[in-house]
Formats: C-alpha cells, structure tokens, sequence
C-alpha cells in the first residue's frame, strides 16, 4: 500500500477516501470518506506496524447496502483487529498511516 490521500471533489459535498494499493500495478479503492468501509479501513490500517509487508483488503458485506473492510496479513492470512471507535480521530489516522 503506498498512501492514502481524501481528495476534495469540488463538484460534491462529500469527500472520498482513495486507497491507493502497489501490486502488479497501481490500483485506487474509492470510497467515500463516511463510510463504514473507509472507517473500518482505517481503524484496521491504524494497527499495521510494517507497509513493507503484503496486506490483504477484503469487502465484506453487512445487512442491505452496508459494506466493511477487513484487512489480513497476506503471508499469515490472520486478520488485522481493531476495536470499533465511531469517535476515533479520522484525520488523526489518515495522517499517520500516509507513506
């Protein structure tokens, strides 16, 4: 994973969150920024000590239009835990984890 950067869309009030992932090639994961995906990304990626390291990102699917994040160690397969914290500082940990 190279960094993670929340874009300011001009043309819309909401502000998404791009993921950007080194693999073969170059891949963003879009998100907006208040979703319970980008949340439990980031709660996950906060607890991630080596970037160096393959991560695994997973969706998971919660009732109706709900989608989380999971996050693995892709040699261990062993997910990546983190306790849920709906005031955890966001911008806190954007910056922290940005390479």
């Amino acid at each position: 994973m190279r960094r993670i950067i929340p874009p300011i869309d001009s043309t819309k009030d909401n502000i998404k969150l791009d993921i950007f992932v080194a693999a073969d090639e170059i891949y963003i994961i879009r998100t907006g920024i208040e979703t319970n995906f980008a949340k439990t990304f980031l709660l996950a990626v906060s607890q991630v000590k080596d970037f160096s390291k393959p991560l695994i990102i997973a969706a998971t699917p919660g009732e109706e239009n709900v989608v989380f994040c999971r996050l693995y160690d892709a040699a261990t397969k062993i997910r990546i835990r983190s306790e849920w914290n709906r005031d955890a500082d966001w911008a806190g940990i954007i910056s922290n984890v940005q390479i």
